[in-house]
């Protein structure tokens, strides 16, 4: 019997997240150390449909959704006032998704693919200056939009469990950081390499 791909599937995946960021500060005595991205665990969901056209190639189309726990002080920022106060950034994810088409060839009970998309996430940027009595706090809350790009391999060890790897590059542009501490811009992607099982239906 041919294994064919059409059909409906969900299922669940693990990743190792890796965030990167780019720091621009604005104002010309501002100075900004070296960047420490964020990194960590990151699990969920993701559901799909694919078409198997004739011969080989398979189409579709798939979200997901997961829950990220990343947090991590970023830069130290020199602010740009007499008294050289410095500023300290924070970035919190708190979860990642995105829709994507897919475009695969089947080898059998195997499918490398190429994916591309829309993707989306929540981003959490606190920013606090001073000490004790002295110290204050201004937190920024963001959804960013962005693309996602993609690679991956689908196994099906049996006709309706398929196993999955694939890597991902989900680019979020740029964001700009404005408050009495602190003005910059935060240019964020993050890299991951996600684990999944589903079942197609």
């Amino acid at each position: 019997m041919i294994f064919s791909w059409s059909g409906f599937y969900v299922g669940g995946q693990l990743s190792c997240l890796q965030g990167g960021t780019h720091l621009t500060a604005e104002g010309e005595s501002q100075r900004v150390a070296p960047p420490k991205d964020p990194k960590g665990l990151a699990g969920g969901l993701y559901a799909g449909y694919n078409a198997q056209a004739e011969e080989n190639t398979v189409i579709g189309v798939e979200t997901d959704w997961q829950w990220a726990n990343l947090g991590k002080i970023i830069n130290d920022v020199s602010g740009s006032h007499e008294d050289k106060e410095s500023a300290r950034l924070g970035l919190k994810q708190n979860w990642i998704g995105s829709t994507r088409l897919r475009l695969g060839y089947s080898l059998g009970r195997a499918l490398p693919y190429v994916t591309a998309g829309l993707a989306y996430t929540k981003l959490k940027t606190p920013v606090s200056s001073g000490e004790g009595d002295r110290a204050k706090h201004d937190d920024s809350h963001e959804l960013l939009l962005g693309w996602a790009l993609g690679a991956g391999l689908d196994y099906a060890v049996r006709n309706n469990l398929m196993l999955r790897i694939e890597y991902r590059l989900n680019s979020f542009g740029t964001k700009k950081i404005g408050s009495d501490l602190l003005s910059a811009k935060i240019r964020y992607h993050t890299n991951d390499v996600r684990l999944g099982v589903a079942y197609k239906f």
